[in-house]
């Protein structure tokens, strides 16, 4: 009785169907088949398939070839087309694959998309072994360097998206290729982005501009993030993004930018921010920020621009902050601060003045 592939069943000659069978992973097995692929090869045409993924039940793994085996066969495998369709194929081709080394195995997904990486590495443990290592990410990568050009010194949107989306060994290559490409902005904001902050991020340390604002992201912020010396505009707003605001990035010396407001950011403001001598706007309104004022952002004598307004900020203004005096908008409203203001907020201090236009009052008396 024969058995062939339709669909996600496998259907035999009586009509009868068994249990279900991905094309993803049996077209998979007709590459891994040696008499068919060398036809295919010849012929110039495709043999596995870019599309649909299932779990599928994993035999013993017999024993690899002998080294001789495998570099006779490595060039049946350099040239497949690039572009895959699908076939089908004979369940009891199954064995085909588990036959084959590793090396094999990544010799033939290195042309597909990496894009579709991640549907093939879920066909069967073996495969998920072979395509899960960080070498054949940069691999993969460098078959499709369009991925990691960058256009006037930004990647590109959908290769943003794709990052957001892929495992580790993805991000951390992708960074490494952004890095060597002097890519220095990742600018995708309003384009719906779904995912967590990559850490590998942090091996892209000639990143200036992260800006991924009003998007869909989610999770935490990582520490990694503190590695990026040269970052200049981190522009995170209008996500879902909770947890407490890592110290890693009070390292940032050269950052200008911190905008952060309308996640769900929680705990309390990092006293290392005061250590940003560059920072020129600080967005941290609209999360669920508590504790009190670090005294330490007093040391921004840059900063021109505070929004902390709709937390659950609680205490009194810090004296430590008279000495910003280059600051021209401050927003503290909606918090639990008290409206009484030290006695060295005179109204000489231009801070004091914007304070008093938001309710506050210097009637407190400060003994040290």
């Amino acid at each position: 009785m024969a058995t062939h592939l339709s669909g996600s069943s496998i259907r035999s000659s009586s009509g009868s169907h068994q249990a279900p069978h991905p094309p993803l992973a049996a077209a998979v097995l007709r590459a891994a088949s040696a008499v068919p692929l060398v036809d295919s090869v010849r012929q110039n045409k495709s043999v596995i398939c870019a599309s649909g993924a299932a779990e599928w039940p994993v035999p013993e793994a017999p024993e690899a070839p002998p080294p001789n085996q495998i570099r006779a066969r490595l060039p049946l495998f350099s040239s497949l087309p690039l572009k895959m369709k699908l076939r089908r194929v004979s369940a009891p081709q199954m064995a085909h694959i588990l036959e084959l080394p590793v090396e094999l195995l990544q010799r033939i997904f290195r042309y597909v998309h990496p894009a579709q990486v991640v549907k093939y590495r879920r066909v069967c443990l073996r495969i998920f072994s072979a395509l899960s290592t960080g070498a054949f990410a940069r691999e993969n990568l460098q078959m499709h360097p369009k991925l990691t050009a960058a256009g006037a010194d930004k990647v590109s949107a959908r290769a943003v998206k794709l990052l957001l989306r892929w495992p580790i060994e993805y991000q951390a290559a992708f960074a490494a290729f952004a890095q060597q490409a002097a890519a220095t902005k990742m600018c995708c904001g309003w384009r719906r982005l779904d995912g967590a902050v990559p850490s590998a991020l942090g091996d892209w340390p000639a990143l200036t501009h992260l800006e991924l604002q009003e998007n869909k992201l989610r999770g935490e912020l990582p520490i990694a993030l503190g590695l990026l010396a040269g970052l200049r505009v981190l522009h995170l707003n209008g996500n879902s993004l909770s947890g407490a605001i890592p110290h890693e990035l009070g390292r940032l010396e050269k950052l200008e930018q911190l905008h952060l407001n309308d996640n769900c950011l929680s705990g309390s403001i990092p006293d290392s921010l005061g250590q940003l001598c560059q920072l020129q706007s600080l967005y941290l309104n609209n999360n669920c920020l508590s504790g009190q004022l670090p005294p330490t952002l007093g040391k921004l004598n840059n900063l021109r621009a505070l929004y902390l307004e709709n937390n659950q900020i609680e205490g009194f203004i810090p004296l430590e902050w008279a000495n910003m005096a280059r600051l021209q908008i401050a927003y503290l409203g909606r918090n639990r601060l008290n409206p009484c203001l030290p006695s060295g907020f005179g109204r000489s201090t231009h801070i004091g003045e914007i304070l008093r236009h938001q309710g506050f009052r210097c009637a407190l008396q400060v003994y040290s």
